[in-house]
């Protein structure tokens, strides 16, 4: 399937008619081609992202670790390490869960810059797009990411599969110019 491009993502605070909300998005030059997505795999489908921490500590006492002190190949390992051995909370979320951990179709680690903070700094963060083989639910990864690499993190599923994880993670957009994004993104 192929599918055009477009430069402006816009979110509706009232209601709009189909012609304001076409009118109001820029079609790039370029399409972008998209496989067929199993819509029953949708949980499959996360898109995760490593912020830099406000505080040194999370609310369960872990030291958190910025982001940018890892380069995208140590997150990619430490997201390879909690997939393969995550951490339940006990044996009743274990025997809900996968047990055997979960295999990665595909992954894509990508940097951006932070706005800068009231100091004036820029951070960098990391979004992770991925698809897995199985569906999964995602606590006791993010848990095992917090518990074993100090690392805070986000994760959202997307409605609409794996290329909008991409999208979001690699290309450019109105609150996220062209060069804040990675040059060149790990996956």
């Amino acid at each position: 399937m192929t599918l055009p491009l477009f430069r402006a993502h816009t979110r509706l605070r009232a209601k709009t008619s189909l012609a304001g909300l076409l009118a109001s998005q820029q079609p790039l030059v370029g399409t972008l081609v998209v496989d067929e997505e199993n819509s029953d795999a949708r949980k499959a489908v996360y898109l995760l992202t490593f912020s830099h921490p406000k505080q040194p500590r999370s609310a369960c006492g872990v030291q958190l670790q910025p982001p940018e002190s890892f380069t995208k190949e140590r997150l990619l390992a430490a997201l390879h390490d909690v997939l393969a051995n995550p951490v339940y909370a006990n044996v009743g979320n274990q025997a809900r869960g996968a047990g055997a951990g979960v295999t990665l179709l595909r992954c894509v680690v990508a940097s951006e810059f932070h706005e800068a903070d009231e100091s004036g700094v820029q951070h960098r963060h990391y979004h992770v797009a991925l698809q897995a083989l199985e569906t999964f639910r995602f606590l006791p990864y993010k848990r095992s990411l917090l518990t074993r690499w100090g690392l805070a993190s986000h994760w959202s599923s997307s409605k609409l599969g794996y290329w909008s994880a991409l999208r979001y993670s690699v290309m450019a957009s109105p609150k996220k110019p062209l060069k804040g994004l990675d040059p060149s993104p790990l996956g």
